[in-house]
């Protein structure tokens, strides 16, 4: 996985490197597989920024809320994956970074796989 970058099927994430707080690492950018839908959120995952299409904005609202969700939801994972291959190039062990329960990329292409089954 690049450093800064994590790019799969469906989801397209940043790092936040424009930020001036410490915190920059910790923010995750994904979008819809449409682009309509642009979320910002942190590692817990709830959203500094959302963009949306006037497009999108015509559409049903509760999809909309689902979507919005479900973006939160991964940008909370890339986040989580960007610190734990942080922490393990920073030598932390790996059955420390393991018990923390933080995701895996196997886990986000699981979610991505959930989302569509959804779909």
């Amino acid at each position: 996985m690049k450093k800064g970058a994590t790019l799969t099927d469906q989801w397209w994430a940043r790092s936040q490197g424009d930020c001036s707080s410490g915190f920059a690492d910790a923010l995750a950018t994904v979008r819809s597989r449409s682009g309509a839908v642009t979320v910002t959120a942190t590692n817990q995952g709830l959203p500094v920024s959302i963009k949306i299409s006037d497009d999108e904005m015509r559409c049903d609202m509760a999809g909309l809320a689902r979507e919005i969700t479900a973006l939160c939801h991964s940008a909370a994972m890339v986040s989580g994956i960007r610190l734990r291959a942080q922490l393990l190039e920073e030598g932390v062990d790996a059955d420390v970074v393991g018990a923390m329960g933080l995701p895996t990329p196997d886990d986000l292409a699981e979610l991505e796989r959930s989302v569509d089954d959804i779909r």
